[in-house]
């Protein structure tokens, strides 16, 4: 679908102001300078008020340049501690000659200088856009200028004054949220009921009814044909099913990384940073391994355990303790990669009951724990972490986080009486951040997992977490396998059904596990998969941990001071 400029639907969103700090930067400098060479000083009121009011314009969009640069680069701190300076950027004869003619003041009567003010405080709520229900941490601040031209001291002054919301947005207010090409090919009835969005191309093409509940939007196209690099053919008897708006071409949702949201970029967000990498760098406050309260690494000759970056890494945690709960002796084959894994087991049950003691050392609760099996991958056999009796997490909740591909075995954040179902009303704070993700079912076992299929069947799964994870890119003689298989099997699903509660985020692709789909004898195919938004989401203080924001500015009025 091509948007239509005149449709009052794009009106409402063509209210967004979210652009790179760049690309608004020049474009209010090339404002300012394209007026000062446009605008002639003719004779008449109506020239004249045009004329000081472009100039009251053009002034605070040179400050509201600047607003957006600091936010998008270090967030709210930074604009605030930069209100004064904000007001006092006027545009220089150097600039724009006409400015000897121009004076500014601000409402408050200020010579010299505007209003920028924080008018609404940051808190957690609903934000100013057309799409209903997003949340985020939003503040406003208002920059307002009254412009008089010093020629004619009768001429009415120009003034402005804009209303700019500053927010952000966890990555988890969306059931669906894409940095890469999403792609779409179900066989069986599928359906999403949150929202959805992608900074690149959605393609669609289902082999039954796909059906979208909420707002779809991509910052390229949706297109109801498969990638052009798809190798799986082509379905002709599927049908879309749009419940809300489905927008194209919309601004992309970008982590404030310090760079442009490449896929390696955003893989980097799991990975263990470089030493010479600060923590407190764009990237690295991003990162999973600084975010940690506890930190596990396995190597080929140890593994060691200690706190994370809060206190500069500097609490060992002995064996003794977390060897209670991790085992790195399990082995088991994945058909899809063909490659034996190695993995580093996890006991959540019992991590659960021996937090105490960890807690104690670290002084803090463990509620981001950050896993790297680092052992050296061969062509036949990769690491990985693996996790086990996880249907009940500890505390309010844990994030679990590891470059490696990560395992579930069985239910993961799930009541017993809420099995199989939607209702997520026990569920606490559940993360996963990984390099792909594989669900595998409580009745799992490695002795058959090299076995044929029918060896491998699985039981009904619920799955309740937020997940940020990698998945294949589609190329040329290779396919990703579509968003409906991020969540892998390994083993015969059908009649049975996979259900997951939360919300998807991939960002980048898999670096490890990389096999493409479409090998032999690695899954039967689920009864339904159903994945449906956890509206534990809408609140913040039940988003799992660690969970990662995009900056975004919303612009909530843009007026003359007389309307004002």
């Amino acid at each position: 679908m091509r948007i239509n400029p005149r449709n009052s639907k794009f009106q409402a969103y063509a209210m967004v102001l979210v652009i790179s700090f760049t690309a608004i930067g020049l474009l209010a400098l090339a404002g300012v300078l394209s007026w000062a060479h446009s605008v002639g000083f003719r004779v008449g009121r109506t020239q004249d008020l045009q004329r000081v009011q472009s100039a009251a314009e053009g002034v605070t969009t040179k400050a509201v340049s600047s607003i957006i640069q600091d936010f998008y680069t270090n967030g709210f701190a930074t604009v605030d501690a930069n209100l004064t300076s904000y007001r006092t950027m006027v545009p220089t004869q150097t600039e724009a000659p006409a400015w000897q003619y121009l004076s500014i003041s601000s409402p408050s009567g200020t010579a010299g200088a505007m209003d920028v003010t924080r008018v609404v405080d940051k808190n957690f709520g609903l934000l100013n856009t057309k799409y209903t229900g997003l949340k985020g941490t939003g503040a406003t601040y208002r920059v307002a200028a009254i412009i008089k031209d010093s020629r004619d001291a009768k001429s009415a002054p120009g003034s402005m004054s804009i209303d700019l919301q500053l927010a952000e947005i966890p990555i988890f207010q969306f059931s669906t949220f894409y940095g890469v090409d999403m792609e779409l090919f179900p066989t069986v009835i599928f359906q999403l009921n949150g929202r959805v969005h992608c900074n690149a191309n959605i393609y669609l093409n289902p082999n039954i009814v796909l059906t979208f509940y909420d707002e779809v939007t991509a910052s390229g196209t949706i297109s109801p044909n498969p990638s052009p690099n798809n190798i799986e053919g082509t379905y002709s008897g599927g049908s879309i099913v749009y419940s809300a708006d489905h927008d194209e071409r919309t601004t992309s949702f970008n982590l404030p990384a310090g760079g442009k949201n490449t896929a390696s970029l955003m893989h980097q967000l799991i990975e263990i940073p470089p030493s010479s990498e600060s923590a407190t760098s764009p990237l690295g406050k991003l990162r999973y391994y600084n975010q940690a309260d506890m930190i596990i690494r396995i190597t080929d000759t140890n593994a060691t355990a200690f706190s994370g970056s809060y206190n500069n890494f500097a609490t060992p945690i002995p064996w003794s303790i977390i060897g209670t709960f991790v085992t790195t002796n399990a082995v088991f084959y994945d058909y899809r990669e063909g490659r034996n894994v190695r993995a580093t087991d996890i006991d959540v049950l019992n991590l659960n009951a021996n937090l105490i003691s960890a807690t104690s050392l670290l002084g803090r609760s463990v509620t981001t724990l950050y896993i790297a099996d680092l052992r050296t991958n061969t062509l036949t056999s990769y690491a990985a972490v693996r996790l086990k009796r996880c249907q009940t997490l500890s505390g309010q909740g844990m994030t679990f986080a590891t470059p490696n591909p990560l395992y579930t075995v069985g239910h993961f954040n799930a009541g017993s009486s809420e099995l199989g179902t939607t209702n997520t009303a026990t569920a606490l704070r559940g993360g996963l951040a990984c390099d792909a993700i594989t669900i595998l079912s409580s009745s799992w076992s490695d002795n058959n997992s090299a076995s044929s299929l029918s060896a491998r069947t699985a039981v009904a799964t619920t799955v309740n977490a937020g997940i940020f994870t990698g998945v294949v890119q589609t190329t040329n003689g290779n396919s990703g396998g579509g968003h409906e298989k991020t969540l892998r099997l390994l083993e015969n699903w059908s009649g049975r059904n996979l259900n997951f509660n939360g919300s998807i985020a991939v960002l980048c692709y898999s670096q490890t596990a990389n096999t493409s789909w479409g090998a032999a004898n690695v899954y039967g195919a689920p009864a339904k998969r159903i994945f449906r938004y956890d509206k534990n989401f809408d609140i913040s203080g039940k988003m799992p941990y660690a969970t990662p924001v995009v900056r975004a500015v919303f612009r909530d009025s843009w007026k003359t001071l007389s309307s004002y």
